[in-house]
C-alpha cells in the first residue's frame, strides 16, 4: 500500500493511518511492523538494491569487452532509479530527514563501494588512486548525480545521465574514452 501511494504523494504527504486502513489493518498495526514511515520505505527499497547489486554482478561477469558489460550495467542502474523514481526520492526525503535511515542508506553505498572497488582490482592493471577511494567517488558521483536528475536539477534525460557516468566510469577504470567501446554487441 505504502508503494501505491508514493507514486502519488511524497512521503511527507502519506498518512500512515491512510495505508493501514487501505490494507485492512488498524495504525497500530502498521507501527508493529515499522517503527515510522522512514523504516518502510527503507524496506521498500532494501529489495531494489539487493536486486541491483545482482543485476550488475551478472552483467559485468558476463564474457566479452567488461567497458560494455560496465555500460550496460550503468545503464540498468539508471534505469532502476528512473522506473523507481518515486521510491527513490521518498528514501532520500527520508535520508535527510531521519538519521537512522541516513545511516542505512550510507550502510547501502558502502555495500556499492565494496562491490566496485572489488570489481576495479579485478579489472585496472594500474593504480593512481586506491580502488576503494575511486570506488567511494565514483559511487558517490552516481547517487548525487542520480538524485539530481529523479528530482528535475541535473541533466535532462536518463540518456544523458547514463552517458555522463559511462564516460568516466571508463576513463576513471580503464584510462580510456568511450569511444572506444564497440556497442554493437549490445
Amino acid at each position: 500500500m505504502l508503494a501505491e501511494h508514493l507514486e502519488h504523494q511524497s512521503l511527507a504527504d502519506i498518512s500512515v493511518a491512510a495505508v493501514a486502513e487501505e490494507a485492512g489493518l488498524a495504525r497500530s498495526a502498521f507501527y508493529f511492523y515499522f517503527s515510522s514511515k522512514n523504516e518502510a520505505v527503507t524496506h521498500l527499497l532494501g529489495e531494489i538494491f539487493d536486486t541491483q547489486i545482482d543485476e550488475a554482478s551478472r552483467v559485468i561477469s558476463r564474457p566479452g569487452d567488461p567497458r560494455v558489460n560496465l555500460s550496460e550495467s550503468l545503464h540498468l542502474a539508471v534505469q532502476s532509479w528512473v522506473t523507481q523514481r518515486r521510491r527513490f526520492l521518498a528514501m532520500l526525503d527520508a535520508r535527510d530527514a531521519d538519521p537512522e535511515t541516513r545511516e542505512i542508506w550510507e550502510a547501502w553505498l558502502r555495500r556499492y563501494e565494496d562491490f566496485v572497488a572489488g570489481y576495479i582490482d579485478e579489472h585496472r592493471s594500474t593504480a593512481p588512486i586506491p580502488s576503494r577511494e575511486l570506488a567511494h567517488s565514483l559511487i558517490s558521483l552516481n547517487a548525487l548525480t542520480l538524485e539530481r536528475h529523479l528530482r528535475g536539477t541535473g541533466l535532462a534525460s536518463a540518456e544523458s545521465v547514463h552517458a555522463a557516468l559511462e564516460h568516466i566510469w571508463v576513463n576513471a577504470i580503464y584510462g580510456e574514452p568511450t569511444s572506444t567501446i564497440d556497442r554493437s554487441s549490445r
